[in-house]
């Protein structure tokens, strides 16, 4: 890059929803973003291999209601630059990761999508507790996803804890589930 997407999202006064399909390879060394001046409100990073470009990213451009990204990144990061996030379609690789997210929504109000990718179906296993708290606490999510990235069964306890967490929930409209 020669400053290509430093001049985008300084200079830029009407983008509003910007998808980056850019491999770490194709990236420099380093991105020089210090500015955001963009009423960017939705960001798509595509490709799982880019990983330099959310870290680069996510933590300059304030505001973001919708986020998509490809590679796992850290759910406490995400709501820390992004309070007000309404849309998250996030791919996670750790159990630590996943309770992270589900804990962080138990007092989120503004999250009404989520949909999560689930890299390892050893997470799945230990999540239960956390998304049925989740489920019980956030009465603001509408839409719910989760898929397991490698299409493996799911565990008999995570059933038992979505069940008994959608019986407290009033606000979910909309549940898919891979199993």
């Amino acid at each position: 890059s020669d400053g290509t997407i430093e001049r985008l999202l300084k200079d830029n006064h009407t983008l509003k929803t910007l998808k980056l399909d850019i491999p770490d390879d194709v990236l420099p060394s380093s991105l020089n973003i210090v500015e955001v001046n963009t009423p960017l409100t939705t960001l798509e990073i595509g490709s799982r291999e880019s990983h330099k470009l959310p870290t680069s990213l996510l933590p300059r451009i304030k505001g973001l209601h919708c986020i998509k990204l490809y590679h796992p990144y850290q759910p406490h990061l995400l709501f820390h630059s992004h309070p007000s996030l309404q849309q998250l379609d996030l791919p996670l690789n750790t159990s630590e990761s996943v309770i992270e997210l589900f804990t962080i929504l138990q007092s989120n109000t503004t999250l009404k999508y989520l949909r999560v990718e689930i890299w390892n179906n050893d997470i799945i296993d230990s999540m239960g507790t956390s998304l049925q708290n989740m489920l019980i606490l956030n009465q603001t999510i509408e839409y719910l996803e989760i898929e397991d990235r490698d299409g493996n069964s799911i565990s008999i306890t995570y059933p038992f804890s979505l069940t008994t967490g959608l019986s407290h929930n009033t606000s979910l409209q909309e549940l898919s589930i891979f199993i």
